[in-house]
């Protein structure tokens, strides 16, 4: 994946990364990244220049520029729009039972206290 990423930034491409898995390592890494569950990441072409926006669980997803090519500006995405449509188009809501344990790792006490009453909400649970 890094060697990837580096061919990427070397042909002059803007890379927006998405790491929202909770287990395995994060494919994003540097010394001065903020800590936390989940992470989204724009590297700029040429500058190298990265934006995060850092994330928890209860975290709504955030509109992240999205830079095209000199002269034209950055266009926004709603990430949270756009995350939306593909759950809905996929009928992601039949095939995940949230029922299920929530797989590793453990969830802290104030995240795991935020879950339950999400899905009271927002599901038949």
């Amino acid at each position: 994946m890094r060697q990837k990423r580096q061919r990427l930034y070397q042909a002059g491409v803007h890379v927006i990364e998405l790491d929202l898995l909770r287990r395995s390592t994060r494919p994003i890494t540097h010394p001065r990244l903020p800590e936390s569950a989940y992470l989204i990441a724009l590297t700029r072409a040429q500058t190298g220049q990265m934006s995060v926006w850092p994330l928890g669980i209860d975290s709504a997803l955030p509109t992240i520029p999205v830079p095209l090519r000199t002269p034209d500006p950055d266009i926004p995405l709603d990430l949270s729009t756009a995350l939306n449509a593909v759950y809905d188009e996929a009928g992601y809501d039949l095939s995940i039972n949230y029922r299920e344990n929530v797989p590793p790792p453990e969830l802290s006490d104030e995240a795991a206290v935020w879950l339950d009453q999400y899905l009271r909400k927002h599901t038949m649970r």
